[in-house]
């Protein structure tokens, strides 16, 4: 069932998943495997009970208490998901994981500082993990702390070489420090790797048009009208505001009032 689950089938897996609790109901294996299916569906209530049967029946085993506490954060119950990833580390201290989760949680919860804590403890058991630096950069960026943010992501590409999630937010926070060139230059290599990627082609205009560059900048968003037109029109008007601010900048006044009435 957990093999058939792990391939996309999860009728087949749910067949096999009734067949376990029929044989052994009090198996922890055949409720995890219940919640991890019902979670997949949507049937939340069933998920947290199957799960939580699952953690009655194995105290020790992680998993269960790992899949309830997330479920905690969907049904935003962030002091019980808490509860549970505080349990986990108890169990497993030096998981960097289970930190993270408990950030998530912290963050959700509002306790910032225990949760920039954990990001901290977490990096310190896995420094060469990229994907801690690139969740707590986000953290960062959600806090309004772009130097924070920027500094954590370009930790992540260090270690990782490439990691467009990484690029992507390193650009965007290069952006709001107003280093646009440098925007740009990351915008260009995910481009390049990924040409049909909206949100690249949208965050390079917005910093070309910052920049002066009005006719690359026109060039991206007429790339743009044809990948996604649904968002064609909002990058059309943040490219025009960003053109008021440039017009502004070179002291063409009556221009950048022409530019704003036509955003």
């Amino acid at each position: 069932g957990i093999s058939v689950a792990e391939t996309d089938q999860p009728e087949r897996a749910l067949l096999d998943c009734e067949a376990v609790e029929a044989l052994d109901p009090d198996n922890p294996l055949g409720c995890q495997l219940r919640g991890l299916l019902s979670l997949e569906r949507g049937e939340l209530e069933t998920a947290m009970q199957a799960v939580a049967r699952a953690r009655d029946l194995a105290p020790d085993w992680p998993d269960p208490r790992q899949q309830i506490a997330f479920l905690h954060r969907i049904n935003s119950e962030p002091e019980a998901a808490i509860e549970e990833q505080t349990i986990l580390l108890e169990q497993q201290p030096d998981c960097a994981a289970h930190y993270v989760n408990r950030a998530f949680a912290y963050a959700q919860f509002g306790d910032f500082d225990r949760a920039l804590d954990d990001y901290r403890r977490a990096c310190e058991l896995e420094p060469e993990n990229e994907h801690i630096y690139f969740l707590r950069g986000c953290f960062f960026n959600d806090r309004q702390q772009p130097e924070q943010a920027l500094s954590d992501f370009n930790r992540a590409l260090t270690v990782a070489g490439d990691h467009d999630n990484a690029r992507l937010r390193r650009a965007t926070t290069l952006t709001q420090l107003r280093r646009y060139r440098e925007a740009v230059e990351d915008y260009d290599k995910l481009v390049a790797k990924h040409p049909d990627d909206p949100h690249a082609y949208a965050g390079r205009a917005f910093a070309r048009q910052m920049i002066g560059d009005e006719e690359f900048s026109e060039a991206d968003f007429d790339q743009l009208r044809q990948i996604a037109p649904e968002q064609s029109e909002e990058t059309l008007i943040q490219s025009l505001l960003a053109k008021v601010s440039w017009v502004e900048s070179q002291e063409r006044y009556e221009e950048a009032g022409e530019t704003a009435d036509l955003s």
